[in-house]
């Protein structure tokens, strides 16, 4: 049967707004229209899809709120789930599942005390996207395969006619045991100094530092700079102090090349005093990312890695640069033993995740990886970057400026021309990709 047809003066008329706004949403994308010589045109299949999205948007406001702290638990004796590492293990190995099932059964486990229902679900974890209940029931399939246990019960209950219930016995909290043994392994000699206020002003620049906050960089700044002046020697202050200028100017805090060149000056600096430190190494090689030496930037991350085997940050990090010179595929495992090795930095590893899927063509489990980074660090400007960039790849037009706005009240002096000559893919092509998708919804 051929899909009907609507004007824009009947869609006016069943959205109960004016015809003039209805063409201005037409215009920028905002509705699902086209054109019919100087008319437009609205299918009524999509149209209705459209207003789905819109009607889950308002449920959202009205849902239970998810808590931002991530579960560890233990079910049924036999599997650990772990949001920070985004892992289901079974005698300690990982269980395979997909991002989205993982999602899923997270949530159900949140909420194992009541029934969920199945437009809860698609409302917290498909939101402002069309998709069918098939997709849900999926996910559900899958996350169902991945805990059974022979002749075991099933996991996860279907209450005919109103969603799912999470029926296995959860014990919480039975992982930290663990996540205190990886933290105590990764924690960096590296970073110490022999004079005790050296290091406390160190240790205050790094808390000012992950604030991601163009004020609390230069807070960070102050606090190195201060450490640097009771210890001269201080490498690792040093490295800090180079990573406050890359990431004013990576982000376009400050845009002169100068900053670049400074954030250079104190990674060799720190390098030159003591040519043993993995964070020094690792610090001059993401400067030489940006500076698009590509070839030194991995060698340096490579040393950083020989030196400091357990260095979870120079896992995380060498898989962006593969994943610039376009080899994603060699990055998985690099990030998924960056979240093993640091569990409690793993959302904003998930952010290098993304960056990987979305080389790999895995659109939706970048997104997912993507939002996980947004949802524990709000303000960290490459994840919404990317974030905008993949909604627009994907057509959510919507999805996209809302993005890139606020993107643009993170750094408000991004421009197309200033983000092009940040981006550090050694391939000008998907450079220019990037900017083509942000072009799309606004970004000049």
């Amino acid at each position: 049967m051929t899909d009907e047809i609507l004007t824009l003066k009947e869609v006016a008329a069943l959205l109960k707004v004016a015809e003039k706004t209805i063409a201005t949403m037409a215009q920028q994308g905002e509705l699902p229209a086209f054109k019919v010589g100087e008319q437009w045109r609205f299918c009524r299949t999509n149209l209705e899809a459209w207003i789905e999205v819109q009607s889950r948007s308002t449920a959202l406001a009205k849902a239970p709120i998810v808590p931002s702290s991530p579960l560890a638990v233990s079910i049924n004796g036999l599997y650990e789930l772990d949001e920070r590492l985004y892992q289901l293990r079974r005698a300690g190995k990982p269980v395979a599942l997909e991002p989205k099932a993982f999602d899923v059964l997270v949530y159900l486990i949140r909420y194992r005390d009541r029934v969920v229902t199945k437009d809860e679900l698609l409302t917290h974890l498909w939101p402002e996207q069309v998709v069918t209940e098939s997709s849900l029931t999926q996910c559900i399939a899958k996350a169902r395969k991945a805990l059974q246990n022979g002749t075991g019960p099933s996991s996860i209950h279907n209450v005919y006619g109103r969603g799912y219930r999470f029926i296995l016995p959860v014990v919480e909290g039975a992982l930290k045991t663990y996540r205190r043994q990886k933290q105590q392994i990764v924690l960096p000699p590296q970073f110490s100094s022999p004079h005790p206020e050296a290091r406390a002003y160190f240790m205050r620049g790094r808390n000012y530092l992950f604030q991601f906050a163009s004020a609390s960089l230069l807070q960070a700044r102050r606090m190195y700079e201060q450490a640097i002046s009771l210890d001269p020697q201080y490498a690792a202050a040093y490295a800090a102090l180079a990573w406050t200028y890359l990431l004013e100017w990576t982000w376009l805090w400050n845009p002169e090349p100068l900053v670049l060149d400074r954030a250079l000056m104190l990674a060799q600096q720190a390098v030159a005093l003591d040519d043993t430190l993995a964070v020094a190494h690792l610090t001059l090689g993401y400067v030489s990312l940006f500076r698009r030496q590509h070839t030194q930037a991995i060698a340096e991350t490579e040393r950083s890695l020989a030196l400091e085997p357990c260095y979870a940050w120079a896992h995380a990090m060498l898989a962006e640069m593969l994943v610039s010179v376009g080899r994603p595929q060699e990055a998985i495992h690099l990030i998924e033993k960056a979240m093993e090795l640091e569990p409690q930095s793993a959302a904003l590893f998930s952010a290098s995740l993304g960056f990987t899927y979305r080389a790999l063509h895995r659109c939706d489990e970048a997104v997912a990886a993507l939002q996980r980074t947004v949802t524990h660090n709000p303000n960290f400007p490459s994840a919404r970057l990317f974030l905008a960039v993949l909604y627009s790849e994907m057509g959510q037009r919507i999805r996209a400026k809302e993005q890139l706005s606020v993107l643009r009240r993170l750094t408000p002096q991004l421009s197309a021309n200033g983000l092009k000559a940040r981006l550090p893919y050694q391939d000008r092509a998907e450079t220019e990709r990037v900017i083509v998708a942000l072009s799309k919804v606004g970004l000049s």
